[in-house]
């Protein structure tokens, strides 16, 4: 689906129920984009005095960068280095435990290169492919994910939206899936995906989930997903039918688009690994070669 970008600075504050940094957002969507409109008039009506805009088109999918690591037997201080800052917690009870300290000391770091650059938990659930065929799916928070031979069309041709491509070898398919998962309107701000060979490792955006059949804590929206995995066959191995509290740690940029895979990232402590062995942060896409069309 094509993206426009629009960055506004101006000297007026604006309160959007959120403090730089952080995660707590207290406005609904519709009330943020009101706001939004309304300072944007107000700027190019010179009520809001100066005002800076630039405007990026990008024809491609938008995809937040991710990474993820997974704990065993786990020791002392564990974490993961990102952009070269060591962010830890110490190994308390159970490596489940751990991978939630870690999440929580990523999400709320105040350093430098850390801060307010990355989303972090270890809710999670795991997709094992083997042999999908054309017409199987699977359902992730209420979004229906179909199995097609051959490359789907584009999310915005209105064709064959939420589907994948089945016609490679078990792993070329959890590729798939995940690019599906991390590109889907609406269900991609809330889970994100990290193909692991043939495996799809699926990590909650948002810090908490209430309950297995409610929506999501934070924010609070009028059309909110389900905590609630099933899939159409058996050629989906499911790790279970919800996302729950795990020894893996989902690690996304803020910043959507390609500037996310820039991340470095490498594993911290005993017993930690990152998944995929990686560097660096991967699978963000688009805004990277999509045109300035505006600035004033």
């Amino acid at each position: 689906m094509p993206v426009t970008l629009i960055q506004l600075r101006t000297r007026e504050k604006v309160d959007y129920g959120v403090s730089p940094g952080t995660s707590t957002l207290n406005r609904s969507y519709r009330t943020l984009l009101r706001r939004i409109i309304n300072e944007l008039h107000s700027s190019l009506s010179g009520a809001a005095g100066d005002g800076d805009f630039n405007f990026q088109y990008d024809p491609n999918e938008v995809a937040h960068a991710n990474a993820g690591l997974a704990i065993s037997s786990g020791s002392g201080a564990v974490g993961a280095t990102l952009n070269g800052v060591a962010t830890t917690a110490t190994w308390a009870t159970s490596d489940t435990v751990a991978a939630g300290l870690i999440a929580y000391a990523i999400a709320s770091s105040t350093t430098a290169k850390v801060k307010g650059m990355f989303l972090a938990n270890n809710l999670h659930a795991s997709i094992t492919l083997a042999s999908v065929t054309a017409g199987q799916y699977v359902d992730i928070c209420g979004t229906r994910f179909t199995a097609t031979n051959g490359t789907p069309a584009q999310i915005h041709s209105g064709q064959n939206a939420f589907t994948f491509d089945m016609s490679g070898n078990d792993a070329a398919d959890a590729t798939a899936l995940a690019a599906a998962i991390n590109a889907a309107p609406d269900l991609s701000r809330y889970v994100f995906a990290i193909p692991v060979s043939n495996v799809v490792r699926l990590f909650a955006r948002q810090a908490t989930w209430s309950t297995t059949t409610s929506a999501w804590s934070w924010p609070a929206r009028s059309r909110q997903p389900t905590n609630i995995i099933t899939a159409s066959a058996a050629t989906f191995t499911l790790s279970g039918s919800t996302l729950v509290a795990s020894a893996y740690v989902g690690i996304q940029s803020v910043v959507g688009g390609a500037v996310g895979n820039v991340h470095t990232i490498a594993a911290s402590g005993t017993g930690v690994t990152v998944l995929n062995s990686e560097t660096a942060l991967a699978r963000g896409t688009a805004l990277d070669n999509g045109a300035i069309i505006g600035e004033g």
